[in-house]
């Protein structure tokens, strides 16, 4: 079966399968469908926090260290 497989994908004979444009799904960039207000708005937050959360993971690491030496640890005393 994987040599027929291999030569099912290298037959140059065989037409290339294209979507008719009512079949066409997915995210594309070129469709400038309008989202309505709530959505715009949502996508915008999601769109923030994926470029937030390598500041707050960073931020989380930071204080365990800080916690895992104390807040007294550095006292001369």
């Amino acid at each position: 079966r994987p040599e027929e497989l291999i030569n099912k994908a290298l037959d140059t004979s065989r037409k290339p399968f294209v979507a008719r444009d009512g079949q066409r799904k997915g995210n594309s960039n070129d469709s400038q469908e309008k989202l309505s207000p709530g959505k715009a708005f949502y996508k915008h937050l999601m769109n923030g926090v994926s470029n937030m959360l390598p500041l707050v993971i960073s931020g989380g690491i930071l204080m365990a260290i800080v916690f895992l030496f104390g807040a007294n640890s550095f006292n001369p005393k």
